[in-house]
């Protein structure tokens, strides 16, 4: 639709302005932002091993897919890092549960577009990895920015 389609420019456009800021030439930078708007990342959650994370991924792995909501979320006011973006999951219906965020380094880029459709994206489950034997265990989520939550 028109709508979905203005949206991605502007998200391509946020990318490449900010791109531009880091140094790219403009049409690099351009090329690269459609690029990262189009595609589906795929990325490691951190800080799962934060609080109760751990127990909570545990129990994450007993429902379907179909079943969990995912939403990545700017914390523009995060103390820590102003581009924190949060990864909140929520499982039929639950009160959402924060399990972590996205790199610093991938967020850096992530939270101007997300500021761009109104602070908030969806996510989908990809894996959840480790959690035996002593191990700790990860999530994996993919999320594609022109996928507007």
């Amino acid at each position: 639709t028109k709508g979905a389609a203005t949206m991605m420019k502007n998200i391509a456009t946020t990318i490449g302005n900010t791109l531009v800021g880091k140094g790219f030439t403009r049409s690099a930078a351009f090329v690269q932002a459609w690029g990262m708007t189009k595609a589906r990342h795929i990325t490691r959650v951190v800080g799962v091993t934060v609080g109760n994370r751990q127990e909570a991924l545990r129990r994450l792995a007993r429902y379907g897919r179909d079943q969990i909501r995912v939403a990545l979320v700017h914390e523009a006011g995060n103390q820590v890092d102003g581009n924190a973006v949060a990864v909140i999951v929520e499982v039929a219906g639950s009160r959402g549960y924060k399990m972590g965020y996205i790199a610093r380094e991938s967020a850096a880029i992530l939270a101007r577009a997300l500021d761009k459709v109104g602070g908030k994206i969806s996510a989908t489950v990809e894996d959840i990895t480790g959690g035996t034997i002593g191990l700790n265990a990860g999530l994996c989520i993919s999320y594609k920015l022109g996928g507007v939550a």
